[in-house]
């Protein structure tokens, strides 16, 4: 693959380096839940006896694991004994794998939910594609070292994009080559809406967001509604 601290070279290989990712996740040493665990950002797995069961991240991988393996707040654990009703498997029984995450903790979460499998996750089910491990490229390493460059890079893609009104931006679908696109729709939809409101000139760009489906993205309502009050807010 062609420079890994490139932005536009990350979204076209995103899940080779996904699946890069995975991989360094799931070589992590599986430990006790008691074990020191990082206070980084970053993902984790949950596994019982080898198999994993449970892949998730947190902005603070010390405090969520601790979370996680306790009973009455863990989301594995009332999953896994929701299916498994006879089951007398102990929470201590459970180990843990975990990574430190700079970007893309979420991104990988959802691809491990599908590419594990992990049976035990209830949520963000089917919104990555099956990747096989053996097209990993590399690169997820390099990408946390180079995050800060990188999403700058993807920062000044965005910011050059023309901006089209709402209606006239056609719907897409997000993808692994569109994501770059969507996200550049989905801001410029929004400022051009704005100027319908007549205070584009002295705001600008008031909002990013970023969605599966432009068409439907629940940030737009959100977004108008938060409009409508500072509007509101300007004419008292």
């Amino acid at each position: 693959m062609a420079d890994n601290r490139d932005w536009i070279m990350c979204q076209q290989y995103s899940d080779q380096m996904l699946a890069d990712g995975l991989l360094t996740l799931r070589d992590q040493p599986a430990t006790e839940h008691t074990s020191d665990v990082s206070k980084e950002p970053g993902n984790y797995v949950v596994s019982l006896d080898g198999d994993a069961l449970y892949v998730g991240e947190a902005k603070n991988l010390a405090k969520r694991t601790r979370q996680q393996f306790r009973q009455k707040t863990s989301t594995f654990f009332k999953t896994f004994l929701t299916r498994n009703t006879e089951s007398s498997v102990p929470i201590h029984r459970f180990h843990l794998r975990c990574t430190e995450t700079q970007v893309g903790r979420k991104e990988l979460e959802e691809f491990g939910i599908v590419n594990v499998p992990c049976r035990l996750n209830k949520f963000q089910l089917g919104k990555r594609s099956v990747i096989a491990a053996s097209s990993a490229t590399g690169g997820w390493c390099e990408l946390q070292q180079h995050y800060a460059g990188i999403l700058a890079q993807g920062e000044r893609e965005l910011l050059a994009q023309s901006f089209v009104r709402w209606s006239a931006a056609p719907p897409l679908r997000r993808s692994a080559a569109a994501s770059r696109r969507c996200l550049c729709r989905s801001i410029t939809r929004i400022r051009q809406d704005f100027v319908r409101w007549g205070k584009f000139g002295c705001w600008g760009a008031i909002y990013i967001a970023q969605c599966e489906h432009i068409l439907f993205s629940p940030s737009a309502s959100c977004w108008h509604r938060r409009v409508r009050l500072l509007l509101e807010g300007g004419r008292r």
